[in-house]
């Protein structure tokens, strides 16, 4: 069969790929993709009249062709254009009416909950809305928790979502557009009232509250500690339990994934099901029978989690595939994939941006196509050998389909993610089914609680595994840089090897990864020696510290206004993508105002740091910053003599406009860091403004940052 019929075959591939380069194009040109729009319909409508005003049947076949394409392409355009719609809110405090979209997030300070607009009311008007709003509520331990579905009334101010301007730091309004939330609100707790069920949500409400039974149902016969957090991923979709040290933990190994319900949970579902109920000479009746009890019970667990949407896109494309097969209807698993894509795209477009959407779709691609022509390399006589050769071949066609993306989010490679998944995966496979048996004898008390300590004892054992592969030497290769460039032509040079095997080429196979890897190499280089020459000064955004770093080169001083170690390693943490793509080699350790002495020892060619009674003076190369503190009760000297300073960099509400004496002349610059109040920072501006100085406000304006060379 041609490779011609075989696209044929396939009419949900070729509709997805116009819609998706019709999202993609929206986003790049967002907000002004309506120039893209009318030049579209402006095209489409040129091509149908030389298509059929013209006797030229290749110009009409054309025509049909660009119009069927086009117009998907037209339709993705209109569903990111739809799902990025939002109501302007007024600028003032407003009394608002809505409904509870998820289960809260609680942690000591504060609960997140997301809730559904319907109305607010401000100046005697009511208006009819239907928004998404993400609420962070300051905590009270005796507040109620709400529900799914249940009311809200609460009194506050909406704000429009922003990220702070830190060069490289994680998008957390595009994160938030994603999920179709622009607006977020602070209240405490007389602020916000929530009431009874208002019957919304119904489908939600009731797996949230399977969930939350399932997770019980572990915890009263005994299972705790890591193993819950592990069992709640797993089975139920829950990672509340799941702490920063067991994600490193699977993050390094490189069997994160298994954390993250989706496909794969899906798929050993459904082949413990399909072994169970055997297809050997059914009858019509039988087999409906069967359809029924798989498809119950796939949907049945997308409900235990939540339904996640990941799993919800995996029990949708099983569903497909059965529907397909048992109407004797000619399955092709790319079609499936693309209708499936298809399906949850045209409800919410915006899952396109999302890393769990292209994770689990890259990764079954990768699966589907590479897996069955790596296993064929190798045929072992012996069963054993032979699926342990096809596990690690599964792991290896995931891996590869999805380590641009890998790279390019988490900036790490897990090097003996083949050996962690040969055990991992018949690990998950048995435990999942040991979970499942579990639940079905839950009302028999002595088989549940017999079947709960092998469950246990998996768990512990899956654990156990993984700390042993995070311990083996190099487990980790960390801070990768690898940027979009890289991530588009290792996808290019992926799809040339592909297209090579294929065609039966593999001599090729070597020269084409040959020219990826001398390609990233001289890419680096060239960065590297771009960098080599740069000099840059940074104020970050980092809401409780001014953060204020110099960079030569690819050596880095970082100043912080206060030293607190917790909060200091959220900064680095925060800083880390930014140093991994700047190249920053060198990092010294960070400068606390109170701690260096006057004439430090930090001196040299480029960097000079001199300790003053209200912070420290800053000489690099030829800019001259003075880094004002705070020190939490304020500067009582109203002479505080600022010396030929280029920068005022204020650090907290420790000194006011009238506390200042500049020694020659003002200085150029005054940002203001983080920890300003409103009025102090009123006056500054006004200070500024009267003085013609530049002024600059890093919680207004994002993080301010300064290149040369």
């Amino acid at each position: 069969m041609n490779s011609h019929i075989e696209f044929k075959q396939i009419p949900f591939v070729r509709i997805l790929i116009p819609y998706i380069l019709g999202i993609l194009a929206a986003s790049i040109f967002y907000p002004d993709f309506f120039y893209l729009l009318l030049i579209g319909i402006v095209f489409i409508v040129t091509i149908l009249f030389i298509g059929f005003f013209t006797l030229n049947r290749e110009y009409q076949r054309i025509g049909k062709v660009t119009i069927l394409y086009g117009g998907f392409f037209l339709c993705g355009l209109f569903s990111f254009s739809l799902a990025n719609s939002m109501h302007k809110f007024p600028d003032h405090t407003i009394f608002i009416d809505g409904i509870v979209k998820n289960s809260p997030e609680v942690t000591s300070r504060y609960m997140q909950v997301d809730c559904r607009i319907q109305n607010y009311s401000f100046q005697d008007k009511k208006v009819s809305v239907n928004e998404n709003i993400r609420v962070f509520i300051f905590r009270d331990p005796a507040m109620k928790i709400p529900e799914i579905g249940d009311s809200v009334c609460l009194i506050s101010k909406l704000y429009r979502l922003k990220n702070r301007g830190n060069p490289k730091e994680f998008d957390y309004k595009n994160y938030m557009r994603n999920e179709k939330i622009f607006y977020v609100c602070y209240v405490s707790v007389n602020k916000i009232r929530f009431g009874a069920n208002t019957g919304k949500y119904k489908l939600r409400r009731f797996a949230s509250s399977i969930q939350k039974r399932s997770i019980k149902r572990f915890t009263d016969y005994g299972i705790k500690d890591e193993e819950l957090a592990v069992i709640s991923a797993l089975v139920a979709g829950n990672r509340e339990f799941l702490d920063e040290e067991i994600k490193n933990k699977f993050a390094i190994a490189g069997v994160m994934h298994v954390l993250a319900v989706s496909g794969l949970h899906v798929g050993i579902l459904y082949m413990f099901l399909s072994l169970i109920l055997c297809r050997r000479n059914q009858t019509l009746f039988i087999r409906v029978l069967r359809l029924i009890l798989i498809l119950f019970t796939i949907w049945f667990f997308a409900l235990i989690t939540g339904l996640s949407c990941s799993v919800v896109r995996a029990s949708l494309m099983f569903t497909l595939f059965l529907l397909g097969r048992n109407l004797n209807r000619q399955t092709n698993v790319y079609n499936l994939l693309a209708a499936s894509a298809m399906i949850a795209l045209v409800i919410h477009p915006m899952d396109l941006f999302k890393v769990g959407f292209q994770f689990s779709y890259l990764a079954v691609l990768g699966i589907v196509f590479l897996q069955p022509r790596l296993f064929e390399m190798i045929n072992f006589t012996y069963k054993i050998p032979d699926r342990i050769w096809q596990l690690i071949t599964v792991s290896i066609a995931a891996q590869v389909s999805v380590f641009p993306l890998s790279l390019y989010y988490f900036h790490q490679f897990p090097v003996y993610f083949w050996l962690a998944n040969i055990f991992v995966i018949p690990l998950v496979w048995m435990i999942m089914i040991t979970a499942m048996i579990f639940f079905l004898f839950l009302a028999i008390d002595p088989m549940a609680e017999t079947i709960s300590l092998g469950l246990d004892k998996l768990l512990k054992i899956l654990n156990a595994f993984i700390e042993c592969i995070e311990k083996l030497p190099l487990a980790v290769i960390p801070d990768i840089r690898f940027e979009s460039i890289h991530l588009i032509m290792t996808y290019v040079f992926i799809v040339a090897i592909l297209i090579a095997i294929v065609k039966y080429r593999k001599v090729y196979v070597a020269y084409i990864a040959g020219i990826w890897f001398a390609w990233i190499i001289l890419q680096d280089i060239v960065t590297y020696k771009y960098f080599d020459q740069k000099k840059e000064i940074l104020v970050y955004n980092y809401g409780k510290n001014t953060v204020l770093s110099c960079i030569n080169g690819h050596n880095h001083v970082l100043f912080l206004n206060e030293i607190e170690h917790e909060y200091t390693e959220k900064i680095m943490h925060w800083n880390r993508n930014f140093q991994v793509s700047r190249q920053v080699l060198k990092t010294t350790e960070n400068i606390d105002p109170d701690n260096v002495p006057l004439y430090s020892g930090l001196t040299g060619e480029h960097l000079e740091i001199s300790h003053t009674n209200s912070g420290i003076n800053i000489r690099f190369f030829k800019k001259r910053i003075t880094l004002i503190k705070d020190n939490g009760k304020g500067v009582t000297d109203r002479s505080i003599v600022i010396n030929d300073s280029d920068w005022l960099v204020l650090g907290g509400n420790s000194v006011c406009p009238e506390q200042l004496e500049f020694a020659s002349h003002l200085p150029q610059k005054i940002i203001i860091g983080n920890k300003i109040s409103h009025n102090l920072c009123f006056a500054w501006n006004k200070f500024a403004s009267e003085k013609g100085i530049e002024f600059i406000d890093v919680t207004v304006d994002g993080a301010f940052h300064e290149i040369w060379e």
